[in-house]
């Protein structure tokens, strides 16, 4: 029986702020600690029965860890359609790959956690990540990993005070998470260990926003230019920070569409975001209720 799900499940985004990794010889237990945001709108997908191939945007996924994983299982055929790029900051390796592990996790009736494991290691395994899949599948706003590892190892904490509220973004290029994780290791050890040491002196939104800026500047995503160019609208935002390449900011609630202008302004574009919650995981019960 050809079994297809026509109507599109909404997967979130995750910014992370900073964070520290942690390796082991199992990529079960292997992450990261730190804190980053979920974000709406992210990716949306649909699936049916299928020999595992899956789609990006239309055309042939690119996206290693998403592939490996559809290799394996080979149950589901999969759409995922977004308007981000990969290879930026967003997580959308991550976001896809758990897509494909949601899939076949609804087709075949297997335990969603175990499926969203299977997608941890595959992100591990291509080094495209360490602590988004948890983030996604468990986090709400302000999502902090307290213990490194896959779901149902690692450990995470929400802030939903944050839920609702609206950021915007800017892209500054791309960096591949595989490089990044080779060439400022030291770096991020160092002084991910410290920015969960200085948001925990205030675990808040605020406190979150001063450690990842912090990090951000210590490691170097931000560059004296960027802090340059953000200084005409310091008194209008909360806090922002740099994952990679991309530029998030948090403005004042009532300023939000004149941040977004001066960033478009500068750096030629810009993207609104809400700070969204874990109200996709209903479809969980929905979907396999039509399909089982």
């Amino acid at each position: 029986m050809s079994v297809m799900h026509d109507e599109f499940v909404k997967l979130p985004v995750h910014i992370t702020g900073f964070f520290k990794p942690y390796y082991s010889d199992d990529p079960t237990t292997t992450g990261s600690v730190g804190a980053g945001l979920i974000l709406t709108p992210g990716i949306e997908f649909r699936f049916r029965r299928g020999n595992g191939k899956v789609m990006f945007n239309g055309e042939y996924c690119k996206i290693r860890p998403a592939l490996n994983l559809s290799t394996k299982l080979k149950e589901a055929f999969v759409e995922i359609f977004t308007s981000l790029k990969p290879g930026v900051g967003y997580a959308i390796s991550a976001a896809s790959t758990l897509a494909v592990a949601l899939s076949y996790a609804w087709l075949s009736g297997t335990s969603v956690r175990k499926l969203a494991m299977d997608a941890h290691i595959s992100e591990v395994e291509h080094r495209t990540g360490l602590g988004d899949v948890i983030s996604i599948l468990e986090g709400s706003g302000l999502v902090v990993r307290e213990k490194p590892g896959g779901p149902g190892i690692g450990k995470t904490r929400s802030y939903e005070r944050a839920v609702n509220m609206t950021v915007v973004t800017t892209d500054l290029g791309s960096m591949e998470t595989e490089i990044m994780l080779s060439t400022i290791n030291y770096r991020l050890q160092t002084y991910g260990e410290m920015a969960m040491r200085i948001f925990e002196a205030q675990p808040s939104l605020e406190g979150f926003l001063e450690a990842s800026s912090w990090f951000s500047e210590k490691v170097g995503f931000m560059t004296p230019e960027i802090s340059e160019l953000l200084k005409p609208i310091k008194h209008m935002i909360i806090g922002s920070y740099i994952k990679k390449k991309v530029l998030l900011v948090v403005p004042e609630p009532d300023l939000v569409y004149e941040v977004k202008e001066y960033l478009k302004s500068v750096f030629g574009h810009a993207r609104i975001f809400r700070i969204g919650d874990n109200s996709w995981m209903k479809s969980l019960e929905l979907i396999q209720g039509i399909i089982h």
